[in-house]
């Protein structure tokens, strides 16, 4: 898990595609941010289980960056990733947590750059 935890983070903010988010609310102190990224290259579909993920007690925010029909492969080939997942709590561990319950109720939908197609429907010459 790639996690970026915070310690007391009032006044900071995180920058995402422009859009400029506070990091750290009034109660919670500490903040963690969580990179979705592919073990394997595909191209990806869509992704189910946002609503689960964004309920998970801590989670603010589950930003899907991957467009569909997007190619997508870890690094170093991959630029880019699949999202992000940012949560807030009273401790790192909670923060941390949350980020981990949240991305194991994702589930995408990637599928081969290249589809297997069958032999006996490969036509010989």
């Amino acid at each position: 898990m790639d996690a970026r935890l915070g310690g007391d983070l009032p006044g900071r903010h995180l920058e995402l595609g422009g859009e400029r988010r506070a990091m750290a609310g009034r109660h919670a102190r500490h903040a963690a941010t969580h990179q979705l990224r592919r073990a394997q290259r595909g191209i990806y579909h869509c992704v189910e289980g946002l609503a689960a993920a964004q309920s998970v007690p801590g989670v603010t925010r589950v930003t899907m960056t991957a467009q569909v029909g997007q190619i997508v492969a870890p690094p170093p080939d991959g630029a880019s990733c699949l999202g992000f997942i940012f949560a807030r709590a009273f401790d790192p561990a909670q923060a941390e947590m949350a980020l981990r319950i949240a991305h194991r109720s994702l589930n995408f939908d990637i599928r081969p750059q290249y589809p297997a197609v069958p032999a006996h429907e490969i036509e010989m010459p």
